[in-house]
């Protein structure tokens, strides 16, 4: 199963924050950068197979004023709004977290992208470093950049468009332990 929906082709693709049961086996993976290693399928508990995150890639306003979210791995969520002259309404931002229910799809969650959010570094050479999202510079010619503090407290510098938001204080799913360089 991925993200709670029986798959029977053998070249169905995962992609990241997927998460996959294999139920004959009793076990459940969600895939995640690890670093110096790309994507890979890390074990999670029963707890957190019921939901997936998935970061907000763009968002599109359709007729009546609803808008579509455009997630990371291809789903859209539609947002209904009431006064489509009220952008009070619409609280989603392009990079904020949604914490989406498996296999429905209903809105459990939702955190904005902003300093202080603790960030999973998904692309480049910080590929699987983690840490508290300390500052962000104004978008320039290259794009924007972040400045995170990782748990050993060293700080270092990415790309905004690397970074999936995972929590605030804690992170919202177990991350892998990071091994220990020699």
């Amino acid at each position: 199963m991925i993200d709670g929906v029986v798959r029977c082709d053998d070249d169905y693709p995962l992609g990241l924050m997927d998460v996959m049961d294999i139920p004959a086996l009793k076990k459940t993976y969600r895939i995640l950068p690890l670093p110096r290693k790309g994507l890979r399928p890390c074990g999670i508990g029963l707890d957190e197979k019921e939901f997936k995150l998935c970061k907000i890639v763009n968002k599109t306003t359709l007729n009546r004023g609803n808008v579509q979210l455009n997630l990371h791995d291809g789903r859209n969520q539609l947002i209904k709004v009431v006064d489509p002259k009220k952008p009070s309404e619409d609280a989603y931002k392009t990079n904020d977290l949604l914490k989406m229910k498996l296999p429905s799809q209903e809105i459990l969650g939702h955190l904005r992208f902003e300093p202080g959010v603790l960030a999973l570094v998904e692309s480049g050479r910080n590929v699987g470093r983690w840490g508290e999202v300390v500052k962000l510079s104004e978008p320039n010619v290259h794009g924007s950049t972040a400045i995170l503090r990782d748990s050993k407290g060293e700080d270092f510098e990415t790309v905004v468009d690397y970074l999936f938001t995972i929590g605030k204080g804690k992170p919202w799913i177990n991350l892998p332990v990071e091994e220990e360089t020699a």
